[in-house]
């Protein structure tokens, strides 16, 4: 399935409830931000920062991939794709890797792939057959299927490859639809597989949002028909609506509205703290329809919430795993 495809606006949290977090050797400096320079859809995320200073210093983004941020065992998946394109900065070499953090690894000789970025975008297949050891420290002592049963977090790193001083400027990786995708997962556009030297296609294909087609009736009057796409989206244009908000009372039941691009048959709201730590998750089996659908969070998963401001996103998804994430919204609880 689909760890992130940025269409919910934010680099904050991914399609399956993990968290986006980077970080920064000393005298580094990186940003993550979303961009409208996509591989696919609307949005795609980009990396950008400095490697400055000594020791193999480092910049990194890396995605958990479940909401506690603890490990899963991807050894039954076959791979990661995703687009990609990117530069390098100017000054001491660096290299782009991405990197399968496992907790039985903890001296960081973290099985990687290493990319190297091109100007256009590219949509890599990398089996995890791609990925290879360090050569060194723990990873050395593993094979990949003891790495895949323990991953954590999948990580984009910038990393120095001198070991000396290093001063590195303007690196900048652009990355959007990320999967982690099973045996006989069919691909949306043609994939090209990577070996030691990755090749790219320079071909984006994008799905278009819904479109609402009016249709004439017998009385003269419109009526809108929505059309089902192809691709499972939260529609951006018509608001999640979470009402009452702020909510006053401990017995109010909430209701979410919010629209969507096709059926799908799995709703998930997902509440987080001011500093982003999941507090709540209620997950239905339902039929939800395309267009606009309400759920209903009742009181009971909230009544015993401390007053002040949280967070919450909410997620669908199809009888197949695709799965779409709303922005990260505020709510507000004042009783």
């Amino acid at each position: 399935p689909i760890l992130d495809d940025f269409e919910g606006g934010d680099f904050d949290i991914n399609n399956w409830g993990g968290l986006w977090t980077q970080w920064a050797a000393t005298g580094s400096n990186i940003t993550r931000a979303v961009t409208t320079d996509a591989g696919a859809g609307t949005y795609a995320g980009v990396i950008s920062g400095d490697v400055i200073g000594s020791g193999w210093p480092s910049i990194a983004v890396s995605s958990d991939l479940n909401a506690s941020g603890t490990e899963m065992d991807l050894s039954s998946t076959q791979g990661i794709r995703l687009y990609m394109k990117g530069n390098k900065g100017s000054g001491t070499a660096v290299d782009f890797l991405i990197q399968l953090v496992s907790t039985n690894i903890e001296d960081f000789s973290y099985w990687r792939y290493s990319y190297t970025p091109a100007s256009n975008w590219g949509y890599i297949d990398l089996p995890w057959s791609s990925f290879v050891s360090p050569g060194w420290g723990q990873g050395a002592t593993l094979t990949i299927t003891d790495v895949l049963q323990h991953i954590r977090t999948i990580q984009f790193a910038i990393s120095d490859t001198t070991g000396g001083t290093a001063n590195n400027t303007g690196n900048n990786w652009y990355i959007d639809e990320i999967e982690i995708y099973s045996a006989g997962t069919a691909t949306e556009t043609e994939t090209f597989t990577a070996s030691n030297t990755p090749t790219f296609t320079n071909t984006v294909t994008g799905t278009q949002p819904a479109t609402w087609t009016p249709t004439q009736t017998s009385t003269a009057s419109a009526t809108v028909t929505p059309t089902e796409s192809d691709k499972l989206e939260i529609i951006q244009e018509t608001p999640v609506i979470v009402y009452p908000n702020p909510v006053i009372s401990k017995k109010s039941d909430i209701k979410i509205k919010f629209a969507i691009t096709k059926s799908a048959d799995k709703f998930t709201i997902r509440i987080y703290t001011a500093a982003m730590r999941l507090i709540m998750e209620k997950v239905v089996e339902t039929k939800l329809q395309l267009g606009l659908n309400e759920e209903i969070l009742e009181s009971k998963f909230i009544k015993n919430l401390a007053r002040g401001t949280y967070y919450y996103i909410i997620i669908v998804e199809d009888a197949k795993g695709k799965m779409a994430k709303s922005k990260v919204e505020k709510m507000i609880i004042l009783f």
